[in-house]
């Protein structure tokens, strides 16, 4: 199940960033893709750097011997990732501004809780001191989701 959300969430992000990427050219340039874009950018990039090299995985099942990460941006979110990948999704959403594009980013946000569900119960079997650390931090925002 898990390669198959991993599928799902790859193929949605070609999908919307190949057809925003085919819209006219200036709606690429305006302020609200560019500064998703650039939260996505920071959020990922600064999940990854807290983290160990080979510490994550693209599927939902940590690796043996992975460490829990509650520094950086994961002492407010449980999964810095899937909120970057939102975000990248969100900026084609805002270039494309068609109706199914918006469908496709809530099916994405599914496809996403549904992995992060499966990997929090992995993690909960993995880590004894993962739901601790669960307490007070939503999913993908801070206090809200």
């Amino acid at each position: 199940m898990g390669y198959l959300l991993v599928i799902m969430q790859f193929g949605i992000l070609v999908l919307l960033a190949v057809w925003a990427v085919r819209q006219d050219f200036a709606s690429l340039t305006q302020a609200t893709p560019i500064v998703l874009l650039a939260g996505a950018v920071v959020m990922g990039v600064w999940a990854v750097t807290v983290n160990r090299p080979g510490n994550f995985n693209i599927t939902p099942d940590p690796k043996p011997g992975s460490e829990l990460v509650t520094a950086g941006p994961y002492r407010w979110i449980r999964h810095p990732m899937y909120t970057s990948v939102l975000l990248f999704a969100l900026a084609c959403v805002t270039v494309i501004g068609h109706p199914l594009a918006w469908i496709a980013w809530v099916i994405l946000l599914a496809v996403l809780w549904g992995k992060a569900r499966m990997e929090e119960q992995y993690l909960l079997d993995t880590h004894e001191a993962y739901q601790i650390y669960m307490v007070g931090k939503r999913r993908f925002i801070p206090w809200i989701l």
